[in-house]
Formats: C-alpha cells, structure tokens, sequence
C-alpha cells in the first residue's frame, strides 16, 4: 500500500472524526446533554486546534484493526465504530464520574455526544481502508466452553487493572485527593471494584465484533486490538490533556498502554484459535476453490 493513500486515508478520517464532535457541540445544549465541566485556561478555537492535531493518533491507533477486518462496510464500520465508542467515550465518562468532579449528569446520556463523531471516523477509516485477506475468522468455534472463556475474560480485566495501576500508583497518587481545579480523587475500593466490572464488560462487548471478523492472524489482532485499546482509552486522550501534570499524563499513558496489550492478549488467547486449528479449514477452503 502506497505510503500517500495511508496518510490521505489517516488525514481524511481524522477530519471525519473533527466534523463529528464540532456537530456534536453544537447539537448537546438543544439534545440536552449532561455537559462536562470546562476547565479555565484554554480558548475554544485553542481546543480546537489540538483536537485537530492530535485526532491523526486516533486514526493511525485504529488503522491496523480497520486493515484486518472482513465483510461489508456497513458491517466494518460499525464493529469500529462500537470500539470507538465504548472505549473513547462511554468508558471514559464513566472514568470521570468516580474520579473527577468533571461530569454532570448520566455518563450513559451524556456519551451520545461520541456517537456520531465515532459512526463518522469508523465510515472514513474502513471506506479506505480494508482487509485482501480472505481466510476463515480466528474466531475460536468452542461450543459450551463460550461460557467459561466469555466469563474469564470479564474477569481478569479488573485483574489487569489493578496489576498495572498498582506499578503507577507510587507516581500518581499525590495528584489526587487535592487537586482544586478538576477535583481528582479516588473513590472507595467497593467503587472501583463495580466500575471495573462494568468497564470490564462493555470492553468485552465492543471488542467482539471487531474479533469477530478479524481475517488474519492471532498475532495481528494482538497488536491491532491492543493498539486500538490503548489510543483510545489513553494515548489519544491524554495527549490533549493539558491541564493535567506531565507526570499524570506520561505515567497514565504508559499504565494504559500496557493493560491494553495485556487484555488484548487474554482476549486473543480465550477466543480465537491458534493456527495450527484454523490451518485445515484453510486446506479445506483452497480444496473447494479448486
């Protein structure tokens, strides 16, 4: 793939993306949406202009996961258009509501708002980008054992979290519990435990679909599911952070990235299959072709 058609594709959907959330703007007081508190310090057309420059991280996070999926573009762009919501909006607003004074009102209600900008930048990046191959899914076929995989994968992910905000925390505690401006703190551990859960579970669900008609290898939906996890639920976030202190937003970045290869890495191993398991419906596939 020719290095030009990448960044045309990469530019064209983070400005998709952009257009979504100015539209989105305007739309929330009529839609009534819970807003979310602004912090002094920053022009409007300042905000602006970071979000333009940094939504080409969201495109190229999301580009090896729109590369690795098969099917319709309908059915492509909403298997990412649901990982960009859940995990850059849902989740974070549910983020903030615990640990920040940020938010008023539902999260749930209040995550509308991401919405279009994710149909919008999902549409942009699978329209320019797909998938040459043409193998069955990885999509592990394990009968009554979906049960306890599906179940596991739920679990560890607060696993996960708690392993690696534990390496962070001697970093980041201190910015929390008397922070004036945005009212960082840490809620209670029964708090965190439920958020967890609850995050935990709509991750699962966001991240199936993608699983679900991923073409190629386990490895390359390790890194793609990974690398979209971690841009999304950090990287692309923190970046336009400003107002948070550098080492909150390094030390977040980096906790945030790790986790997300690590839940990336329990998803591919629970519910896909290995190559040594989808090599004979490859054989089977080339044998009815010919």
């Amino acid at each position: 793939m020719k290095l030009v058609k990448v960044v045309v594709g990469i530019v064209f959907a983070s400005l998709a993306y952009v257009f979504g959330v100015i539209v989105m703007g305007m739309l929330s007081p009529a839609l009534h949406l819970p807003p979310i508190k602004e912090v002094p310090g920053r022009t409007p057309q300042e905000l602006l202009l970071l979000l333009v420059v940094c939504s080409p991280l969201l495109a190229v996070g999301l580009l090896p996961l729109a590369m690795g999926i098969k099917g319709n573009w309908v059915q492509r762009s909403l298997a990412i258009a649901a990982l960009v919501y859940v995990t850059l909006g849902l989740n974070t607003l549910l983020e903030l509501s615990i640990f920040s004074n940020l938010l008023e009102g539902s999260p749930l209600f209040a995550s509308v708002q991401w919405i279009l900008p994710a149909l919008l930048m999902a549409a942009a990046l699978t329209w320019r980008f797909r998938t040459s191959v043409a193998g069955p899914a990885v999509l592990g076929d394990f009968g009554i054992n979906w049960t306890w995989r599906l179940g596991l994968a739920w679990l560890l992910f607060p696993v996960i979290y708690f392993l690696f905000g534990m390496c962070v925390g001697p970093f980041v505690a201190p910015y929390y519990n008397g922070h004036d401006v945005l009212g960082l703190k840490i809620p209670g551990f029964g708090t965190i435990i439920r958020m967890q859960l609850l995050r935990s579970a709509i991750f699962l669900a966001a991240s199936l679909p993608a699983i679900v008609l991923w073409a190629k290898s386990r490895r390359s939906l390790f890194f793609a599911l990974g690398l979209a996890h971690a841009m999304t639920v950090g990287i692309f976030q923190l970046a336009q952070a400003w107002f948070l202190p550098m080492t909150l937003r390094v030390a977040h970045s980096l906790e945030i990235t790790a986790d997300s290869f690590a839940y990336a890495a329990v998803l591919t191993i629970l519910l896909t299959r290995s190559k040594k398991t989808i090599q004979p419906a490859l054989q089977g596939t080339a044998a009815a072709a010919d």
